[in-house]
């Protein structure tokens, strides 16, 4: 007599559970992308600084000549707001040179420092972003301020046209009178 003896078959594996342990896996990785992003952009938001910023630099004319004399304005801009939270005066010495010095509650790391100079008819700016570094140097070099004129031949002349246009309109539309 011959025994029988049943075999169970075996389970496939279904795609349902393949897509179950892909979702797993693209669950992860979606989670250390993530995670990555926020480390990343937390880093780049303003840090606290360590100790004073100097900042200093030269200043120089539209000719490429050191200035000596310039009016120079430092300012810190916070990162996120760009409002002023710090600002200081210098005027340049011997070889268009300037430097000050901001306490470390006046700065942070990311925010931007700004300079401004000017003398004469000229003027000019830079700006930079703070890095961990207790100097940094930002030089200046000025350009020409360009007022624009309106020439007065030119202006005379639109008046003129104007004039005429509101005598012309104001002289057809006279009231006739009764007498």
């Amino acid at each position: 007599m011959s025994t029988f003896y049943y075999k169970r078959p075996r389970r496939r594996r279904t795609p349902l559970l393949n897509l179950g342990r892909a979702a797993i896996v693209a669950a992860a990785i979606l989670f250390i992308g993530a995670a990555t992003a926020v480390f990343l952009l937390s880093s780049s938001i303003t840090s606290a600084a360590e100790g004073p910023k100097g900042v200093d630099g030269i200043v120089r004319d539209s000719f490429g000549d050191v200035v000596v004399g310039a009016d120079v304005t430092v300012n810190i801009r916070n990162k996120p707001s760009g409002q002023v939270t710090a600002s200081l005066q210098y005027v340049t010495i011997t070889g268009g040179f300037y430097t000050v010095s901001f306490a470390k509650e006046q700065w942070q790391i990311g925010d931007t420092i700004e300079v401004l100079a000017s003398y004469g008819d000229e003027s000019g700016t830079n700006s930079v972003v703070a890095d961990e570094e207790p100097y940094q140097e930002v030089n200046v070099n000025m350009l020409p301020i360009v007022i624009p004129e309106f020439p007065g031949f030119y202006l005379s002349v639109v008046v003129s046209l104007i004039a005429i246009l509101l005598v012309r309109m104001g002289g057809s539309r006279r009231p006739k009178s009764n007498l």
